[in-house]
């Protein structure tokens, strides 16, 4: 649920800027082993390796910045999707 809510607030906030006339949509499927939501924005995209290290000593003490680090930490698998129309996250856990 942490990374689901993550992901879904970086689109919302982060990708579409709280623009209203923008859209998140999110996709759940499951093959009995795994479950995969996908989290698709409008946004112009990001570089995830340019976002800061949140254990660095110089972030830790930071309100924000640690979204990315958990989804990565808790799922099984995280990936980023970037095309013309957005970004389109992916998290894949185990069941």
């Amino acid at each position: 649920m942490l990374c689901l809510s993550e992901a879904t607030t970086n689109a919302i906030f982060h990708a579409n800027k709280q623009d209203p006339e923008k859209l998140v949509t999110i996709a759940v499927t499951s093959d009995g082993k795994e479950i995969t939501f996908s989290i698709k924005d409008e946004g112009d995209g990001f570089q995830p390796e340019n976002i800061p290290d949140p254990t660095s000593p110089e972030n830790l003490l930071k309100d924000s910045g640690r979204g990315l680090y958990l989804m990565n930490i808790y799922s099984k698998r995280l990936e980023f999707k970037s095309s013309p129309k957005g970004t389109e996250t992916v998290l894949v856990f185990e069941i």
